[in-house]
């Protein structure tokens, strides 16, 4: 798993991702990127597959000296300050269709944007797409700006809108079936393109079980998105269904 094809600026540009009307603010903003075409190509699960168990995740990252920096890069996002629009049509107002994609942080992070819902993975940095194992997250649309930190997002809908409004945006946001697929299948692909898998990094209940609603694996508060996943998620009822009767 430790061969990389490295992704360079100028070829993932030519693919669509660079936009040259760059949004100014360098996170996931709504209407950011330009369109990317998910290849229909899948991944077949290797027949003689290691998934690495935590021990071995950890000792990894220890012997890299990134153990540290690895749960800070997951936590700092989850932790973020959230602010609920003003105007719940705002909160509400469904996003365009179609699958988006732009660099951040100096092209070190590649989003994915579909209605609701953005999938990031780690590219050009020391701790990404050179690591042996990249690092991917997902976050979802409050208002304008896409967000991880589930605790946050709820503490900030229902400060300024209650929980009604809370539970209109949540269904609406699970219920996006489209724009959560798409974003997970163009992580999931462009691993596989490489011959990686990325890990995640959550101490939310609610992210764990939605995830594990989908068939990725979850273990302690890691998260594992393998290639062979493309395409073939697997939420058996509803999420929505599924979460509605728990907090976060």
């Amino acid at each position: 798993m430790n061969n990389l094809v490295r992704c360079s600026y100028t070829e993932t540009r030519s693919r669509g991702v660079a936009s040259p009307m760059a949004n100014f603010i360098d996170e996931p903003t709504r209407g950011d990127g330009t369109s990317w075409k998910l290849e229909k190509q899948n991944f077949n699960k290797p027949p003689h597959f290691h998934e690495p168990t935590i021990e071995e995740l950890k000792t990894h990252l220890q012997e890299q000296g990134r153990e540290e920096s690895t749960h800070d890069s997951f936590l700092k996002n989850s932790i973020e300050a959230v602010r609920a629009p003003a105007k719940l049509e705002l909160l509400l107002r469904r996003p365009g269709k179609g699958l988006f994609a732009q660099k951040y942080k100096n092209g070190a992070q590649l989003c994915w944007m579909s209605g609701f819902w953005c999938g990031s993975l780690e590219l050009e940095d020391n701790e990404g797409i050179e690591e042996t194992y990249p690092r991917w997250s997902l976050s979802v649309l409050v208002g304008d700006f896409y967000k991880t930190g589930a605790k946050q997002i709820r503490e900030a809908i229902i400060t300024s809108h209650g929980d009604k409004a809370y539970g209109q945006w949540k269904r609406a946001v699970l219920e996006d079936k489209k724009g959560r697929t798409e974003v997970l299948d163009a992580i999931a692909h462009t691993c596989g393109k490489r011959k990686k898998f990325a890990i995640g990094f959550t101490t939310s209940d609610s992210s764990k079980r939605l995830l594990k609603a989908h068939g990725i694996r979850v273990d302690e508060d890691w998260t594992f998105l393998y290639p062979h996943y493309k395409g073939d998620w697997k939420p058996v009822r509803n999420p929505y269904t599924e979460t509605k009767n728990h907090s976060g």
